[in-house]
């Protein structure tokens, strides 16, 4: 009997010991639940703290190059504008040049051209319209080029719309002073002028 009293007061040892520590155990867990926790939230704090200085500089950024784009676009636009009146300017210089031209005029545009040229013979090339006063042309571009002897053909085309084309008989040289050719010329001269004018207001 006495061994048996013992061996129950010794279950009761065992078993208070391991109540005891099962509750240590249990405590220190939740200790280090609780750091666990806390290291969490903090890290997540800080992190948070990092993504909305990250956020906030990002917008910052966006911000600032929305911003420096402004006047960039705004040029853009102006710019756009400008070519758009400049190309209407050009439409409207071209329609307004005339269908018919006088035989001075012509005369002046071929002697030009034969100016920039070497050689005696040239083929002058007009517009459909202006053959009519074709008649005594040849002579005058002669007296205006101021040289003796040239060999000046009259020839009709259809290729361009009013002033002259000039070749030589060769092929070899050619100078457009048609109306087209010379606004090309003077166009990025004018454009300048143009753009200027427009600044200004």
């Amino acid at each position: 009997m006495e061994i048996f009293g013992d061996t129950e007061g010794l279950k009761r040892e065992i078993l208070e010991m391991a109540r005891r520590e099962c509750a240590e155990i249990i405590s220190a867990a939740e200790a280090e639940a609780g750091k666990i926790l806390a290291d969490a939230e903090a890290g997540a704090e800080e992190t948070g703290r990092g993504i909305s200085a990250a956020a906030l500089a990002e917008a910052g950024r966006r911000r600032e190059a929305l911003l420096a784009s402004v006047p960039r676009e705004a040029g853009l636009m102006r710019l756009a504008r400008q070519e758009a009146v400049l190309d209407s300017i050009k439409a409207e210089a071209l329609r307004l040049l005339p269908a018919e031209n006088k035989p001075a005029a012509l005369a002046a545009l071929a002697a030009q051209a034969i100016g920039r040229m070497e050689g005696r013979e040239f083929v002058v090339s007009l517009v459909p319209a202006d053959m009519g006063g074709a008649a005594g042309l040849a002579s005058e571009i002669e007296r205006l080029c101021g040289r003796q002897g040239l060999i000046l053909t009259i020839e009709e085309s259809s290729v361009f719309r009013g002033g002259v084309l000039v070749r030589d008989r060769e092929g070899r040289q050619s100078w457009d002073n048609s109306f087209d050719g010379r606004l090309a010329r003077l166009w990025p001269e004018l454009r300048g002028r143009l753009l200027r004018s427009m600044e200004a207001k």
